[in-house]
């Protein structure tokens, strides 16, 4: 449940503070809602049912001129728009919930030293750690895509080196080749090769799933909860202060 923050029995020069808050609040319910969207969108524009009679059709003329009118559709292109919204989405999410761990943190003690800080720590952590630790660079790399490309130093710099799939790639019959990826869509994940900026390469996967959509729900939850206990608390702490 959305939390209902008492702004007008703060302090006055607490008030824009919470009113902040709320906004940042917003935010994180809006976002959570416009992955929801974006996921829902991906799901109902797969391509993967076209790609598998593709794969196993057995006419070679058949299974060429589905191939090429595959390739001509641009509604293939669907699902990767409706996961590049994801990904900027989860990105969007993670500024939020960081503004929303500074703020419950100060400019508004009144409502603060009702509130347990744990439980933003641990939500960020969640967030940051354990279900989006790549959210920051997948964003980056999926806003700058082209620009991972732009000259052979910046894809050299943005490609990642395998084991050779076949000896003629390498020396002696071992080795390994560099892989750029920009965006490499498979299923309900996408791979992206990307520099960190001290050069070093990483391949970095993300998912647009409903697990995906039930983990920002939870951190979103978990939040929700504890500002509106604190809120309950500030609540009741006035009306007692007033009745006695």
């Amino acid at each position: 449940m959305f939390p209902v923050i008492p702004v007008t029995l703060l302090p006055a020069n607490e008030q824009a503070q919470a009113a902040h808050l709320i906004f940042l609040l917003c935010l994180l319910r809006q976002y959570s809602n416009r992955f929801e969207s974006a996921l829902t969108l991906f799901e109902a524009t797969s391509i993967q049912g076209r790609l598998a009679a593709i794969r196993n059709e057995s006419d070679i003329k058949v299974r060429a001129a589905l191939a090429d009118a595959f390739i001509s559709d641009p509604s293939r292109h669907w699902p990767e728009v409706a996961f590049r919204d994801s990904i900027m989405t989860v990105y969007h999410f993670g500024i939020a919930l960081r503004q929303i761990k500074s703020s419950l943190g100060k400019g508004c003690p009144s409502l603060s030293r009702h509130f347990d800080s744990r439980v933003t720590k641990q939500a960020w952590k969640l967030f940051d750690r354990t279900y989006f630790p790549n959210w920051e660079s997948a964003r980056h790399a999926t806003a700058h895509e082209a620009e991972m490309s732009e000259t052979p130093e910046a894809q050299l710099r943005n490609s990642v080196a395998v084991s050779a799939p076949d000896p003629a790639f390498g020396i002696g019959g071992t080795g390994s080749v560099r892989i750029m990826a920009a965006a490499l869509y498979e299923g309900n994940k996408c791979t992206i090769t990307w520099a960190d900026s001290k050069g070093n390469p990483h391949v970095l996967v993300t998912e647009c799933s409903r697990e995906s959509l039930a983990k920002l729900i939870e951190i979103r939850d978990r939040i929700f909860g504890a500002v509106g206990g604190a809120s309950d608390r500030l609540l009741n702490e006035t009306l007692r202060k007033r009745e006695s």
